[in-house]
């Protein structure tokens, strides 16, 4: 979920899985009335926390490679909107709070199921922030992959990587191919503002390519979106641009 994968979204939303078994399966009034109640005390315990993982992954999101940076207002405006929707959440946790104080256990269903719809409606804005987030991501991929780029022969690198896998990642980061004639290693790696082109050849390690294809995306990426050549390594080695994060 966009914005509540963190420890205290994941732990809120584990306490309101536990809330819903103990409407089912608690027959006591008064045992519900204290479920609800530690609820509503971990949400006021986490609240704080739970705003600051909203930022800190708009932040993680807005750092992917694979997500253009002209989308980071719209990200951090998803972000300034999920914190605002907590604001009220915990707004009506208090109201909640207040009508659990000499609450009939007769009642105690109601409110619970009350409570219960707030996770229904943070589960719903997830979902809508996740598939937003997500047309990000396939934007900037289909932009990329639409850039004119030469095919490249079924070879590897030297220590047994595909250069398909090497394309489908560098093509997704933003790199096209060309073809070179008359030059020793003819196949290029071409990022935007390169400072030089990268050949692409059987006797290069991918470890000394991660490198190189890391110093170009200095220039072509802000600095925020960086990749670690380590980690673009490991994406070289399964073909998938994710692998890089």
């Amino acid at each position: 979920m966009a914005f509540w994968k963190k420890d205290t979204g994941r732990s809120i939303l584990r306490e309101f899985d536990n809330l819903k078994k103990a409407l089912k399966n608690l027959r006591s009034g008064p045992g519900k009335i204290e479920k609800s109640k530690i609820v509503i005390e971990l949400i006021r315990r986490f609240s704080k926390d739970l705003k600051e993982e909203v930022l800190q992954l708009a932040e993680e999101n807005k750092s992917r490679p694979w997500i253009d940076a002209r989308y980071d207002h719209a990200i951090d405006r998803l972000a300034q909107q999920e914190v605002a929707e907590i604001d009220k959440f915990l707004e009506q946790v208090e109201e909640y709070s207040e009508m659990l104080t000499g609450l009939h256990s007769d009642d105690i269903d109601d409110l619970m199921t009350m409570m219960l719809e707030e996770e229904s409606e943070i589960e719903k804005r997830q979902k809508r922030n996740d598939e937003q987030i997500q047309a990000m991501v396939k934007e900037t991929l289909n932009e990329r992959l639409k850039a004119p780029s030469s095919s490249l022969p079924n070879n590897k690198t030297k220590d047994g990587i595909p250069w398909s896998n090497i394309s489908a990642v560098i093509r997704r980061l933003g790199g096209v191919f060309q073809f070179v004639k008359g030059t020793r290693h003819p196949y290029k790696i071409d990022f935007p503002n390169h400072t030089s082109l990268i050949p692409l050849s059987e006797d290069v390690q991918s470890g000394k390519l991660a490198k190189q294809v890391r110093e170009q995306l200095q220039h072509s990426l802000p600095e925020y979106k960086w990749i670690k050549s380590g980690n673009l390594r490991r994406a070289f080695n399964t073909g998938d641009v994710f692998q890089a994060a």
